[in-house]
């Protein structure tokens, strides 16, 4: 309720008293930014009727982008309203930016959004056989690293501190193991040929389990969550992309997807002994608190992990000189390579500055990349640009009908959900995954299977190898 008091006109104030009084309180605003980004989801399902293929859209990143920060809302909305004014205009034009560049490619190609239902293909024998050996050397790496994390540490049983350890990536281990660690990219897409394989009559179920198991035992071996989600969505992705066809069921499985998804956020800190684990909340709305510190200003004590640059500062972070190497978050990748070369002096850090206030968090979402990189005035501009050719990449991976082509589908909306909770997304998860699949592909033959055919090919409604053939 607004209280306009005892004004008078006469002192020549009043006007701007009343436009001061008139105006929404800053810490009311997080309510309307949240109820608004609820609201766009019945909007996205009203959109979806414009779509030839309503999967398709619900699939898209401009939906999973949409979903994925209504949930997030929907959590905020049940705590404080801490968000600040500056944090507002920094989040809304983020959020704007992205669904309309993603948008933007939806509306200007809906007859390429469309998933390619051409007959799969089988792999060639052995190939399955072969994705299943480097994911057992991959679990095998990982248990190494877990087991010279726990000599580093002292022998130590608390899971938090081996934890710290792993982080950081502060470990001696033999070359071999860190190089049998890069295997790590064949988890990211092995569930999803499984799957392929499996609804071609290629495998069996058990066989996919077990590749589904092992993709998450990796993750499980370094005590973090984000690999254990990442494999939970792609293989969620690739079951709607093959399996699900009916409109309702995909919206039903979507919102079964959500439920699971928040058990499976706090069991895993529980794990490495982590208690405030149990607090979905902090979980999930500590992203918007992280990056409120960040945008406008920290509230509080600011900690680090690690000898690292600290970027939250007590009046907010600006483009100065002072700031951080151009494009840092952007080209990531790029700068660790540079380091590794010695070329540069860029030391990429592996966390973010730890804040306290309102909520304990070190993740600032995926915003916070595009305005560290480019400002509050070229964050919305970088962020449409990503939502534009995250669609370009889903929409050129349901063209085809291969493995690879549907996890890059499927990584899409890893990035749109995760958005939410991660500070940006590694190309290398696409490029090494793809030299990896594509080199055992070209070595058994089963490039057809691996990088699909296009809907326009001739052989696009080619058999699958018979089971003959696959026995040879």
């Amino acid at each position: 309720m607004y209280k306009f008091g005892g004004c008078h006109c006469a002192s020549g104030s009043c006007g701007r008293s009343i436009i001061s009084v008139l105006q929404p309180k800053p810490l009311t605003m997080g309510f309307i930014l949240s109820v608004c980004m609820l609201l766009m989801v019945p909007l996205a399902i009203i959109a979806s009727r414009q779509f030839a293929d309503r999967k398709a859209f619900l699939l898209s990143p401009f939906c999973v982008f949409v979903f994925a920060w209504a949930a997030s809302a929907a959590a905020y909305l049940t705590g404080t309203d801490f968000l600040r004014a500056r944090t507002i205009v920094a989040l809304a034009s983020f959020y704007v930016a992205f669904i309309a560049g993603a948008g933007y490619v939806l509306i200007r190609f809906p007859r390429v959004a469309v998933i390619n239902r051409s007959v799969a293909i089988a792999p060639r024998p052995h190939f399955l056989r072969t994705m299943l050996i480097l994911q057992g050397l991959a679990f095998f790496a990982a248990l190494a690293h877990l087991y010279f994390a726990f000599v580093q540490s002292q022998y130590t049983l608390d899971l938090t501190t081996i934890r710290g350890v792993l982080a950081t990536k502060h470990i001696q281990e033999p070359v071999l193991v860190g190089l049998l660690g890069q295997l790590r990219y064949i988890n990211y897409v092995s569930p999803i040929a499984f799957y392929a394989a499996y609804r071609a009559g290629a495998t069996t179920r058990r066989a996919l389990i077990a590749s589904s198991v092992l993709a998450c035992l990796y993750p499980l071996c370094y005590l973090e969550r984000s690999g254990v989600l990442r494999i939970g969505m792609l293989l969620i992705f690739a079951h709607l992309y093959y399996s699900v066809d009916s409109f309702k069921r995909v919206l039903r499985f979507g919102a079964v997807a959500i439920l699971v998804f928040i058990p499976v956020v706090v069991a895993v800190p529980l794990l490495r002994g982590q208690a405030e684990g149990v607090n979905a909340y902090n979980y999930v709305s500590g992203a918007w608190s992280g990056f409120d510190n960040f945008v406008t200003g920290s509230l509080g004590p600011v900690v680090v992990l690690e000898k690292q640059n600290i970027y939250v500062e007590p009046d907010g972070y600006h483009l100065t000189d002072s700031a951080a190497p151009p494009l840092s978050l952007t080209f990531s990748d790029l700068y660790r390579i540079c380091d590794a070369l010695k070329v540069c002096q860029v030391k990429q850090s592996n966390f973010f500055e730890y804040v306290y206030e309102p909520i304990y968090t070190n993740i600032y979402t995926l915003a916070r990349t595009f305005f560290q990189d480019f400002g509050m005035f070229g964050a919305p501009v970088a962020a449409a640009l990503c939502g534009a050719l995250l669609t370009f990449a889903y929409l050129w991976g349901i063209s085809r009908n291969g493995a690879f082509p549907t996890y890059v589908a499927a990584y899409t909306a890893y990035v749109c959900a995760m958005s939410v909770l991660s500070d940006n997304f590694l190309m290398r998860d696409i490029a090494l995954t793809g030299i990896l699949v594509g080199t055992i592909g070209w070595w058994f033959g089963s490039q057809p299977f691996c990088f699909g055919i296009a809907r326009n090919d001739r052989c696009a409604t080619a058999p699958a190898y018979n089971s003959a053939e696959r026995a040879r």
